[in-house]
């Protein structure tokens, strides 16, 4: 490479994450500056490399080019341009160094001691000298020069070489907690907090280190949400396993081991190849603590797997196993810091990690969680028992009526206690209820008891309660394939409820016809009869029956093979209407919920919402927790994102706090998709990690997955971001699913093309593009294709855009006329333009220029794009010398651009120089 190659790729690399790939990118510079003997590139190339190793997981690395680089400076060839960079590496340096057991203390003081000279020498001040110091003193345990250091420190001013605004006080905070000044290292954080932070190393750091104080002051909301933040931000970092380590010990003393537990299995390969000693000593004992809290819980066996490093294969410990060696390595590694350092400190912080106890039973973590815990569980109400058998069947048949189902089951079992053995009317009308339980799944034995009823009821006397009875056995007929017995007895019992003049029980024996006609396939005769008798009986003083009959006809309308939308809608709503003329039930809001889901279905959820909304006001918890979810989903659906939003986090605040039996996951991907809608991303993703920590199925995992990506991007996180939408492009290749393949590929070469990372995107984009060949999705290959061939020539690899190039034109040779395929073909000769704008024959650029507007100019509604593309090739024009096109192609374009169009300055300065080259 040539020097000027070599510094672009140096700078270049700047825009890449810390990790490997940074880290090679300078150290390739370093030997080709080295081989080459370009001075000023081998000096700075080694102060890059210095933050690259740091953040990158390897301070080690630091050591040997921060030495050359001060011996460099001593003789008088360094870059003066660079002082600042080699005096701020002096903190690391010291930091690193105390991180290795086997680097001698005194050569740990003797770096501060230069340190020292030669920010005076430089005329700095001696704040950051004196923080270090106290750094050094607290590793030691020597607390009088801690405590002197601290002093200093905070009489120093600071200077520009301090740490920032946030990583100052944070090591404030640090030396506080050491003293179990909890309630000062709050103190210290509360204005840091409020303010803006931009450090890569804070606030998180700050956050994670207030844990325990949070905890032992009793803020056990700033607690829990501070875990949250903070290890959303490090999880990613493998330069961060110190905090992690912290985040495990949270989990560990608050009651949250399972999540601990996941977050060790999580990290625990880091483990193999940690960034210094001390973080491997740190993340070892917390992890022991937790493996301690998972074993006391009762599950000593516990499998935790341990992946594969170098020759040993991934293989499962039990916890108690892993406890030990982990709590072994950690002690032995205290022991070398110890004996380095001739004092027992290191060694008694992690026998004390070690024994730490819960400071919490449990701190529910999420906010739905932490408000459902607040919040006192309503005792549930006390049902009042009528004192004779016959007022408690009475009671449980109005009960059944209105579908409070939790009083009609309380109320029968109460009967059943107080009256074993009832006469023979009171045992018919159990029967009754017995054979309701049975009807949908055990037909036959429903008809078997309803017929005995039957019997009784004549019996003794009660001839419309028989025939009622044998109703209920003929729709159980039905119900059982033997609608030739069913059908026929249904119609005579109606005639003869008619001849009884049992009015109330020949609406609801006409009812059952209507049903079984339903059941039985013919459903035009179950629509005219069940019209016939919801009309009749839409005005009837009893209220509940004519309420069934509308949503008997309702049934109906759904279950035709072709639904009518506009029948279904208006029987529920009548049905609705007719309910709400009554006093507040389980049944109206059951019904107003079943009319939400009916109306769903059929795709109107204009309709659905109020009816969902509108039953979240049920005090039955599980009722409410129901229609809160589904007015949730509805209102997202509309795009009322914060009413979406609250309805989901009561839908799951009443969940936890209830204890509802519901699969909450649902709930809670909903509720990320709202917080992410409403600009939420931080809920987003807590949510999000919930569901990966406790979901099975593929497809909660595959939303999980995504929801977190997308949170993580608006929390600018990118890197982040990237990770989550690569575990979830393994998953889409695990089943074969390329089209989500392809979908998190584009997703993410949009995050790295925002970053600038454009090789990166291209590849992206290539690998999405390859995931849709052959799918029979010619234009979304060919966009992904063409976006990784512009991205190339972003990137400046002209060989890679050509080859892109052709392969895109390749497919794009195949497509038809349609307008669709005319815009992607336009777009791909545009950018075509572009890329060959750098060859030296400008000609092909313009050709592809002039197809691009071409394509543009047939279709309607791409006037933007044609006019971008007229103004490209009034450029080209230009630059081959070929004003005299070039000027009516532009003065036609600047008459189309509106007054306040951001290209009309462009175009008029380029009308410009033609009219300048012509006089």
């Amino acid at each position: 490479m040539s020097p000027e190659e070599l510094e672009a790729k140096l700078f270049a690399s700047r825009d890449l994450p810390y990790g490997p790939a940074r880290t090679a990118a300078v150290e390739d510079v370093i030997r080709h500056a080295d081989a080459l003997g370009l001075a000023d590139l081998q000096y700075t190339a080694r102060i890059f490399s210095l933050e690259a190793y740091r953040y990158g997981a390897e301070p080690a690395k630091t050591f040997v080019p921060f030495a050359w680089c001060l011996a460099a400076y001593d003789r008088g060839e360094g870059d003066r341009r660079l002082d600042h960079h080699l005096f701020w590496n002096f903190k690391g340096i010291v930091s690193s160094l105390a991180d290795f057991p086997e680097v001698p203390l005194d050569q740990t003081r003797a770096v501060l001691d230069d340190m020292e000279r030669r920010y005076r020498q430089a005329g700095h001040g001696m704040n950051p000298v004196h923080q270090y110091r106290e750094f050094l003193a607290r590793h030691v345990g020597d607390r009088d020069t801690a405590a002197e250091q601290f002093r200093r420190w905070q009489a120093s001013p600071r200077g520009e070489l301090s740490d920032c605004a946030g990583c100052e006080p944070n090591a404030k905070i640090n030396h506080l907690v050491w003293l179990g000044q909890d309630e000062e290292a709050v103190a210290v954080a509360l204005p840091v907090l409020s303010g803006q932070l931009s450090c890569r190393e804070q606030p998180h750091g700050i956050r994670t280190d207030l844990l325990l104080p949070y905890l032992r002051t009793g803020r056990l909301t700033e607690a829990a949400e501070a875990h949250r933040s903070a290890y959303r931000a490090v999880r990613h970092d493998r330069a961060e396993l110190v905090l992690i380590a912290e985040h495990l010990i949270f989990c560990a003393r608050t009651g949250n081991h399972p999540r601990g537990l996941e977050l060790l299995e999580r990290h625990l390969g880091w483990l193999d190849e940690p960034s210094t000693p001390a973080a491997a000593m740190h993340f070892a004992a917390a992890a022991a603590l937790v493996l301690t809290r998972v074993i006391e819980a009762g599950h000593p066996d516990t499998p935790v797997r341990r992946p594969a490093y170098r020759d040993r294969a991934a293989v499962d410990w039990p916890a108690t196993a892993l406890r030990d060696e982990l709590a072994e390595q950690a002690l032995e590694l205290a022991a070398r810091f110890d004996a380095r350092n001739g004092t027992a400190e290191q060694g008694e912080q992690i026998r004390a990690v070690l024994a730490a106890e819960p400071l919490v039973e449990h701190l529910p973590l999420s906010g739905p969680a932490r408000a459902a815990a607040r919040l006192a569980v309503a005792e549930p109400p006390q049902i009042s028992f009528p004192a004779t058998p016959e007022e408690l069947a009475d009671a449980a048949e109005e009960a059944a009526e209105v579908r409070d189902h939790d009083r009609l089951a309380a109320l029968w079992a109460r009967f059943d206690e107080v009256c074993p053995q009832p006469p023979p009317v009171l045992r018919a009308r159990r029967l009754g209820a017995t054979a309701s339980d049975r009807f949908e799944d055990d037909p036959a034995a429903a008809e078997g008891m309803l017929r005995e009823a039957a019997a009784i009821f004549a019996e003794h006397g009660e001839p419309a309660l028989a025939a009622t009875a044998r109703s209920r056995a003929a729709l159980a007929c039905c119900y059982d394939h033997r609608a030739e017995q069913g059908l026929p007895e249904l119609h005579a019992v109606a005639e003869e409820l008619a001849a009884l003049g049992a009015d109330r029980a020949l609406v609801r024996a006409r009812g059952r016809i209507v049903d079984a006609l339903r059941e039985t396939g013919e459903t035009e005769a179950a629509i005219r009869l069940g019209r016939e008798l919801a009309e009749a009986t839409d005005g009837h003083p009893d209220r509940l029956l004519a309420a069934d009959c509308w949503m008997t006809l309702l049934q109906v309308w759904i279950d035709r093979e072709e639904p009518d939308h506009a029948a279904a809608v208006g029987a529920v709503l009548r049905t609705v209407e007719i309910l709400a003329e009554l006093p507040p039930s389980p049944l109206l809001h059951r019904t107003r919920l079943a009319a939400g889901h009916t109306c769903a279905v059929l795709d109107d959820v204009d309709t659905a919402y109020p009816l969902y909304a509108a039953a979240a006001d049920a005090e039955d918890p599980l009722l409410r927790v129901l229609a809160q979810h589904h007015a949730g989903r509805s209102a997202h659906h509309l795009d009322r994102a914060e009413e979406a939003f609250g309805h989901l986090t009561a839908a799951l605040t009443d969940a936890l706090r209830f204890e509802v039996e519901l699969d909450l996951l649902e709930i809670k991907l909903d509720l990320a998709a709202a917080a992410l809608a409403t600009g939420r991303p931080d809920q987003a993703a807590d949510l999000a990690e919930e569901v990966l920590t406790e979901a099975a199925e593929h497809d909660q995992l595959g939303r999980a997955r995504f929801l977190l990506s997308h949170a993580h991007r608006a929390l600018g996180q990118p890197d982040a971001a990237l990770t989550v939408l690569d575990e979830l492009a393994a998953q889409c290749a695990e089943q074969d699913n390329r089209y989500g393949l392809a979908q998190m590929h584009g997703i993410a070469a949009e995050i790295l093309d925002e970053l600038d990372r454009d090789a990166e995107a291209a590849r992206r984009h290539q690998a999405a593009a390859e995931a849709l060949a052959g799918l029979g999705e010619p234009l979304r290959e060919l966009e992904h294709r063409r976006l990784a061939a512009l991205s190339w020539h972003w990137a400046r690899e002209n060989n890679h855009a050509r080859t892109a190039l052709a392969e895109a034109d390749t497919l794009a040779a195949t497509l038809g006329e349609e307008p669709p395929e005319v815009f992607q073909r336009a777009l791909l000769d545009h950018d075509a333009a572009r890329i060959l704008t750098l060859a030296e024959d400008k000609n092909p650029a313009l050709a592809r220029a002039s197809a691009a507007a071409e394509g543009f100019h047939r279709l309607s509604g791409a006037e933007g794009p044609a006019l971008t593309a007229d103004v490209f090739r009034g450029r080209l024009l230009m630059e081959l010398g070929r004003g005299a096109e070039a000027e009516p192609l532009l003065t036609a374009a600047l008459d189309r651009l509106e007054p306040e169009a951001p290209q009309r300055e462009h175009v008029e300065e380029l009308l410009a120089q033609l009219r300048e080259g012509g006089r």
